[in-house]
């Protein structure tokens, strides 16, 4: 597998990786905005909370579809992430609605594995999340932040715009046959 981006592959290895019959895999992108300026804005949906990652790993398979068994690799990876860090949840009453993974280093956060339940999209919560998310980065440090989103995902791209994200760079992996 090789990961793949502009500034980094020349075309060439695309195409000769295109012509062994490796596959285009996950077009991404790289999304940036600053934090530093930003500040929290009142009246946000659902309550923040930060879980064991355990834990979390069962929300995330429950609400992904992502079985378990499957998850080791997962697991070990965000069993190695550093501290700042927060495996977040974000609750309306007495349901998770919406999670994600929080990293801070060198004053920057990386966000990833969001997701917004299917029957709770367009209300709020994703935004409400990351909000949060955006709180506590600020109070660990962090004056950037950075996550990636899969290039399909039209509903995330219009999410992360609204909350000032702009595209560094995209990015693609090429699978062996």
């Amino acid at each position: 597998m090789f990961r793949l981006n502009p500034h980094t592959a020349p075309p060439a290895v695309d195409y000769l990786l295109d012509a062994r019959g490796y596959r285009l895999v996950d077009p991404s992108l790289t999304l940036h905005r600053r934090l530093d300026t930003w500040t929290m804005p009142d009246k946000l949906r659902g309550t923040l909370r930060s879980e064991p990652l355990l834990d979390w790993l069962g929300f995330y398979c429950q609400l992904s579809g992502k079985m378990p068994e499957q998850q080791t690799t997962h697991t070990a990876i965000l069993q190695a992430t550093p501290n700042p860090r927060i495996f977040a949840t974000l609750w309306d009453r007495d349901q998770v609605v919406a999670f994600a993974v929080g990293v801070v280093s060198a004053q920057a956060l990386s966000i990833v594995d969001v997701v917004t339940a299917p029957e709770h999209r367009q209300q709020g919560y994703g935004t409400a999340l990351l909000y949060q998310i955006f709180a506590w980065a600020q109070h660990s440090g962090a004056t950037d932040a950075a996550l990636q989103v899969q290039a399909d995902n039209a509903p995330a791209h219009a999410l992360y715009a609204r909350l000032g994200f702009r595209e560094v760079y995209r990015y693609w992996y090429r699978v062996s046959p």
